[in-house]
């Protein structure tokens, strides 16, 4: 997962770890996914319109940009992370941040050229 930078769901991690083990469970690939989750090792992505939870192993604190026309998922730069975000909520709310997560949506750069081109 932290080699791959796409964006995957259980379904498509399920698909490639049958590869690997051919009597994996769909199941135990969920249960994997939460697990890893819960530790910390993937960030759990949900976006608006969207069912199904996207799992992204960069765990350090970044943001993602949303395609509406074609559904990609992308890392955006982690110098864009601001990371006294979370310190001036906590200061001014008194809240204890542990971290947050933005999504952008929009139309990507390839759907806008493509656009463009017709």
């Amino acid at each position: 997962m932290r080699e791959n930078r796409a964006h995957l769901s259980a379904d498509e991690v399920y698909t490639m770890a049958r590869q690997e083990l051919p009597n994996i469970s769909l199941a135990t690939v969920y249960r994997n996914l939460r697990e890893m989750s819960k530790q910390g090792l993937l960030l759990e992505i949900r976006t608006e319109g969207e069912d199904k939870v996207r799992y992204d192993g960069f765990t350090k604190p970044h943001y993602h940009f949303k395609c509406v026309k074609c559904g990609a998922i992308y890392d955006l730069d982690p110098d864009l992370y601001e990371a006294e975000m979370d310190k001036t909520v906590s200061a001014r709310y008194g809240h204890t941040v542990k971290t947050h997560q933005v999504i952008f949506y929009g139309i990507c750069k390839k759907c806008s050229d493509s656009e463009k081109s017709h």
